[in-house]
C-alpha cells in the first residue's frame, strides 16, 4: 500500500474515532475525571432520567452515580439515606455529637450530609477525585458542600492525614472502594494504602482521647471483615465493635461497619446486629505488603501459571526466531540488567505512593524522575569514558544497600519539593548508576541491535517477577535487583573484563 495512503486511512480511523467518543460523550453525558467516566442519573419515582451535568440542576431525591460503567455510590436525600450513614450517631443512647468530624472518601457527600444533620461542628472532607466533588456539589439533594462549616480536600487520603495537624471526635472511611488500579502489575488499587496498619496508626494518631473511628463498606467475604477488625485491635489494643446488616440493594454481598477506640465501648451490644468480628489469623495488610483482598502471602495459581505460559512460550518464540547472538553470553548482561531495572521501577512507583499520595500527578513525577535521572546517566557516558567500571559496581551495590536499609518514613520531609527531591536522589540512584554502566557497555558493543533486544527482554521477565511483591512485599524487590545487577556483573565476558579494568 503507497504510504500516502496509508497515512490517510489512519487519518480517516483517527477522526472517526475521535467523533465516536464526542457524539458517546454528547448522547450519554459522560464526565471524564482523573480516574473514572462519570454518568450520573436521576431516580424520579422509580424511574431512570439520564441527567446532564452541563444542563440545569433536576430536584431529584436520589441519584446514582456510575464509574466506568459500574454502579458506584448514590447521592440520596437524608431520609432515604441508608443506616450505615446514621450508625455513628444512633448507636449510642442519647445519640453522640461530635465537634470534629474527618471523612475519607467523601464521595458526593452521604456522610458529610449526615454529619451536618447531626449538628457537627466542622467536617473534613477527603475525596480523590475532583469530578465527584463537582458532581456532589451540584447534584445532592441535601447540598452538603455548601455548607460553610465543610472544607473540601480533594486529595489522597494518606497524603492528608501525614499533612494535617488537626485533632477529630470521629474519623470514618467512608465506602473508599475504589475501581482503579494505582499500578498496573500487581493490583495496588487506589485505596489500598488506607487498609493497612500504617495507615491505621495514623488515624490513631489523630483522634482525640474519646474519638471514634469508623470503618464501613460492602465486603464478599466473612473472612475479610474479621481480618480488618484483627488489624484494627493490632493498632488500637481491643477488638473493634462490630455491625451488620443485609443490603436489599447488594443481595451478594454483607453490609459491615467496625468501630473502634474508647468511645466505641458506651455501644450497647444488645441492639440488634451488633457483636464482635471473629478473631483473625490471617496476616495484616502493612505499607509493604499492602494486599488486604488477600488471606496471605502468595502467589495465586492463576498469576503463576499465566506467567509461565507468557514466559516459556516468549522464549521459544523468540529462541527461534531471533538472530543468532541474541542467546549468546554478551548478551546476557544487557537481560539481567534489564529485569533489575524494571523490578526497580515497579517498586519505585509504589514507594512514592505512599511518600506523596495515589494520584496521577503523582505518577507522572514518577515517570518524570525517573526519565531525568536516566538521561543524566547517558549525558554523564558520553562525556566521560569511565573505563574502570569498579567504582559504578561499588555504587551500585552501595545505592541498592541504602534503599534496603533506610526506612522510608526518613524522607516524610518538608516542602514536598524537597521531599521529592530526596526520594528521586535515594530511590532512583542505583537505576543512575546501572544506567552509567549500561551506557558504557552499550557503547563499545560489537552488535548494538541484540544488546538492545536482550535488555528489551530482561525487562519482560523483570515485571513478570514484580508479582513476586505478592509474596515477598515491595520492599524485598530491591534484594531481587540486586540479584540481577550481581549476574550481570558475573556474565561479563572476558574480553569485556579486559576492556574496562575488571580483571
Amino acid at each position: 500500500m503507497p504510504r500516502d495512503r496509508f497515512f490517510r486511512l489512519n487519518l480517516a480511523f483517527l477522526t472517526a474515532q475521535i467523533l465516536a467518543i464526542a457524539a458517546s460523550d454528547l448522547v450519554f453525558h459522560n464526565v471524564w475525571s482523573p480516574y473514572y467516566r462519570l454518568n450520573l442519573v436521576a431516580m424520579e419515582q422509580g424511574e431512570v432520567v439520564r441527567v446532564d451535568p452541563r444542563g440545569g440542576r433536576p430536584a431529584a431525591d436520589r441519584y446514582v452515580l456510575a464509574a466506568n460503567g459500574a454502579r458506584h455510590q448514590e447521592f440520596t436525600a437524608l431520609p432515604r439515606s441508608k443506616l450505615f450513614y446514621q450508625l455513628p450517631y444512633a448507636a449510642f443512647e442519647p445519640p453522640a455529637g461530635y465537634d470534629e468530624v474527618l471523612v475519607v472518601g467523601a464521595g458526593g457527600g452521604n456522610d458529610v450530609a449526615t454529619a451536618l444533620a447531626h449538628g457537627v461542628a466542622h467536617v473534613d472532607a477527603v475525596e480523590i477525585d475532583p469530578q465527584i466533588v463537582a458532581l456532589g456539589r451540584r447534584f445532592h439533594p441535601e447540598h452538603p458542600y455548601d455548607d460553610p462549616r465543610v472544607t473540601i480536600h480533594v486529595d489522597d487520603a494518606r497524603s492528608f492525614l501525614e499533612k494535617t495537624d488537626r485533632q477529630y471526635d470521629l474519623i470514618i472511611f467512608a465506602l473508599p472502594d475504589s475501581l482503579v488500579l494505582a499500578s498496573n502489575l500487581s493490583g495496588v488499587r487506589l485505596e489500598s494504602y488506607l487498609f493497612t496498619r500504617e495507615s491505621f496508626e495514623s488515624v490513631q494518631g489523630h483522634l482525640k482521647p474519646d474519638g471514634l473511628f469508623v470503618l464501613y463498606n460492602y465486603f464478599r467475604y466473612d473472612w475479610l471483615v474479621d481480618k480488618l477488625g484483627a488489624m484494627v485491635e493490632q493498632v488500637f489494643g481491643e477488638r473493634p465493635i462490630y455491625h451488620s446488616y443485609a443490603d436489599p440493594d447488594s443481595q451478594q454481598l454483607v453490609f459491615a461497619t467496625l468501630l473502634a477506640e474508647p468511645r466505641a465501648r458506651q455501644i450497647d451490644l444488645n441492639q440488634p446486629g451488633f457483636g464482635s468480628p471473629a478473631a483473625s489469623a490471617a496476616p495484616p495488610a502493612t505499607d509493604n505488603w499492602p494486599f488486604l483482598y488477600m488471606r496471605g502471602p502468595g502467589l495465586p495459581a492463576h498469576y503463576t501459571a499465566s506467567l509461565g505460559v507468557i514466559l516459556a512460550f516468549s522464549f521459544l518464540y523468540l529462541r527461534r526466531l531471533s538472530p543468532r547472538g541474541l542467546f549468546d553470553r554478551d548478551s546476557w548482561s544487557y537481560f539481567f540488567m534489564g529485569a533489575a531495572f524494571m523490578l526497580l521501577e515497579s517498586k519505585s512507583i509504589v514507594q512514592f505512593l505512599l511518600l506523596f499520595g495515589s494520584t496521577w500527578l503523582v505518577n507522572s513525577l514518577v515517570f518524570f524522575g525517573i526519565l531525568l535521572v536516566v538521561l543524566l546517566a547517558n549525558g554523564l557516558a558520553a562525556h566521560f569514558p569511565f573505563t574502570d567500571l569498579r567504582p559504578l559496581y561499588l555504587l551500585l551495590a552501595a545505592a541498592l544497600a541504602v534503599n534496603f536499609l533506610l526506612p522510608l518514613d526518613r524522607l516524610l520531609i518538608e516542602p514536598r519539593i524537597l521531599r521529592y527531591l530526596a526520594a528521586v536522589a535515594l530511590l532512583f540512584s542505583p537505576i543512575f548508576f546501572a544506567n552509567l554502566i549500561y551506557s558504557r557497555l552499550f557503547r563499545d558493543t560489537a552488535h548494538a541491535n541484540l544488546a538492545f533486544g536482550a535488555n528489551m527482554l530482561g525487562t519482560m521477565l523483570g515485571g513478570s517477577m514484580e508479582y513476586l511483591a505478592l509474596y515477598l512485599g515491595y520492599h524485598q524487590l530491591i534484594l531481587l535487583a540486586g540479584g540481577f545487577y550481581g549476574l550481570a556483573f558475573f556474565s561479563l565476558t572476558r574480553p569485556h573484563h579486559r576492556a574496562l579494568g575488571l580483571s
